[in-house]
């Protein structure tokens, strides 16, 4: 099965089940940066926690 994805925006939760998301693993060491962006829209705009 699919990951589940889940969106919190304004103290609501979606929950997004697709087989087009996939689950990456990142290993990053102390004092690198790891940026993560959303790619999923709304009204109101969902944020990411």
């Amino acid at each position: 099965a699919p990951p589940t994805v889940r969106i919190i925006h304004s103290g609501h939760a979606c929950n997004v089940e697709e087989e087009r998301y996939t689950e990456r693993v990142y290993t990053i060491r102390e004092g690198e940066t790891l940026e993560l962006t959303c790619l999923v829209t709304g009204h109101p705009r969902p944020q990411v926690r």
